[in-house]
């Protein structure tokens, strides 16, 4: 009978529809605790809003659920029980690792998965070291135990309605035609003009429960079919954005050298995950980095200095080409796009700097590799160079052996240098050789030992470096790649995750125990170098000249929607929703303008590439 096919087809509905319920809750009480000071009545309305998207989902599933009932309509209880449990076992082993994995990875990205997990994929060894061994069996044990269980849900729900069908069922034919196609009404969200997306499951001014109603597996798909096209975000017109924009970049022709001789050598130490709050100068934990805390007496400090986005492969680029990073992607992985960008390594090349990038770890990683060498760089160290028996940690060379290396080349590096080393140690999942018991035990104390062990490779450098020849021509510059959500478990688009220190040391500066206190970034980073070599480095246009006294402001990016601050306010914003996530006290229309303007010109700068 035609009613026993139907019967079986609304079960089925039920049991996908319950599927993703039970993944949202998994996804809440695993990450519970972003949801301090979310009402827990106000959280569970995203088993509501989210419906929208699981409904979607399950207009894909059923499409083609659909069109096995056509498929067998000859056919008895035998074939199609074959036939829909094997289509169901399949689907659910993929949407269960993504519904598991996806709650490990917000722990740490603040984003529910999407298409960026595919940069990952390309260096599966490298993106695994982040995740410990326990923790990887952990997931893999949980995604069986959800199959399982899930699968035994469906086969009781639906088991008496599959023995109750019988073949030779011409009827189901037409019926189950109009029944696919009808799937585009879930699949498309309704029958309004516009297709579903992912703000349309927004609710909160919360984000955690936002994100929360956001169905992973429909996100992850959405952004898969959008993956190679541009993003965009209209928030003025083309000529109002320019002139907002340029208003920024206002330079008078002032402009205050912090060094004391031409054409230094340059090093520029990236620090892997170092955040302004495990920085005592910065108002950080005071016993975490008593290096660092030392050296800012003999340097030049920025006070509030920023990340421009919240991953390495974008830092990298903020970093060397002054570039700011895009919320839903990142350049480095566009190799069309990341060949048009400038470098300094490459203008550094052309003023006689013999160049040089060095990094513990494979730079295959994240695409890093295509954007170092198109940046022109004379020389690379990596995990390859060092004999085997170093190669003890999982992510590679641990600093202190890297240092060494760096320390060694420097020595030997015909003058004028530029010298890039990338710390790695300080990365999840913090191996590092050196156990303190100064912040007890956990994942935040793993943290706070694993930058206190680079710090300490830093302050043993230093110290190594003043009694060489060199050290008196330099230009050191100190800078994170990005923040990090510790200490504290802050909001991952909170302004306090984005700040980072920017320190400048070496026998060549003119200034000591300084702190600067204007806005800063990173892609601000090759505009100042580039004024203490005496050069303009117009190229790099969204860079800009602090000392000169430009605008004091900052923009960061992350997963979809940006912060901007300066001296006196702020506001970060949810390009999704299109709604604010914070205001800042004293924010102004001009202000708001400024950061919306900004926002603009990055993706216009960056699908114009």
């Amino acid at each position: 009978m035609l009613l026993n096919r139907l019967i079986v087809f609304i079960k089925y509905t039920l049991f996908w529809l319950l599927f993703f319920i039970a993944s949202r809750l998994l996804f809440i009480i695993y990450n519970f605790h972003f949801a301090d000071n979310i009402p827990f009545g106000h959280l569970l309305l995203s088993l509501i809003k989210g419906f929208k998207h699981d409904m979607s989902v399950t207009g894909y599933i059923l499409f083609f659920a659909a069109l096995l009932m056509v498929g067998t309509c000859m056919s008895g209880k035998k074939t199609i029980t074959r036939i829909l449990n094997t289509y169901t076992l399949i689907f659910l082993v993929l949407l269960s690792m993504v519904t598991i994995v996806d709650m490990e990875l917000y722990r740490n990205w603040g984003f529910r998965m999407d298409s960026t997990v595919l940069l990952y994929l390309k260096t599966p060894k490298e993106a695994m070291a982040s995740t410990k061994v326990w923790l990887t069996v952990v997931l893999f044990i949980s995604t069986i135990l959800l199959v399982f269980l899930a699968y035994k849900i469906y086969r009781k729900l639906l088991s008496s309605s599959l023995n109750s069908i019988m073949p030779k069922n011409w009827l189901a034919i037409p019926v189950f035609l109009v029944v696919a196609a009808s799937m585009i009404i879930p699949i498309r969200g309704g029958f309004g003009i516009a297709p579903i997306n992912t703000g349309a499951v927004f609710y909160s001014k919360h984000s955690f429960a936002n994100h929360a109603a956001v169905n992973v597996h429909w996100h992850m798909g959405n952004s898969l079919v959008y993956l190679n096209k541009n993003e965009t975000k209209q928030f003025m017109s083309q000529q109002e954005m320019n002139k907002e924009f340029n208003a920024l970049y206002a330079t008078s022709n002032k402009f205050n050298s912090l060094i004391n001789i031409d054409n230094p050598n340059i090093i520029i130490l990236i620090l892997e995950s170092f955040s302004s709050r495990v920085i005592a100068p910065l108002g950080g934990i005071d016993n975490v980095t008593p290096n660092l805390n030392k050296l800012a007496q003999e340097g030049v400090l920025f006070s509030h200095c920023f990340a421009n986005g919240d991953r390495s492969d974008k830092g990298i680029v903020s970093i060397l080409s002054g570039y700011p990073a895009q919320p839903k992607t990142s350049i480095i992985k566009k190799t069309n796009k990341a060949v048009k960008l400038p470098s300094l390594s490459r203008e550094l090349s052309k003023l006689g700097y013999n160049t040089s990038f060095y990094y513990g770890g494979d730079i295959d990683f994240a695409n890093m590799k295509s954007y170092l060498y198109n940046s022109k760089f004379d020389k690379f160290v990596t995990l390859f160079d060092f004999d085997s028996k170093y190669n003890n940690s999982k992510w590679g060379i641990h600093d202190h052996i890297v240092f060494e290396r760096f320390l060694a080349d420097c020595n030997t590096e015909k003058q004028p240098f530029f010298k890039t080393f990338f710390t790695l140690s300080s990365h999840e999942p913090f191996d590092v050789p050196l156990q303190s018991n100064l912040f007890g035990k956990g994942e935040q104390a793993a943290y706070l030992n694993s930058v206190y062990y680079t710090d300490s490779c830093i302050g043993a450098f230093i110290d190594k470096s003043k009694n060489q020849a060199w050290w008196d021509n330099s230009l050191v510059v100190l800078v994170a790649d990005h923040g990090a959500r510790m200490p504290g478990n802050v909001a991952h688009s909170s302004r306090e995750k984005f700040e980072i220190p920017l320190l400048l040391l070496g026998g060549a500066l003119a200034k000591t125990d300084t702190v600067i206190d204007t806005y800063i970034s990173q892609i601000d980073i090759p505009k100042l170098i580039g004024r203490q070599v005496n050069q303009s480095f117009d190229d790099f246009y969204f860079s800009k000249n602090e000392i000169s006294k430009t605008q004091s402001f900052a923009f960061y990016a992350f997963n979809n929607g940006f912060g901007f601050v300066n001296d006196s306010t702020g506001f970060i914003y949810n390009n999704t929703s299109d709604k604010y996530i914070e205001k800042q006290k004293g924010l102004n229309n001009t202000t708001i303008k400024q950061g919306k303007a900004f926002m603009q010109k990055v993706y216009t700068d960056y699908n114009n590439k």
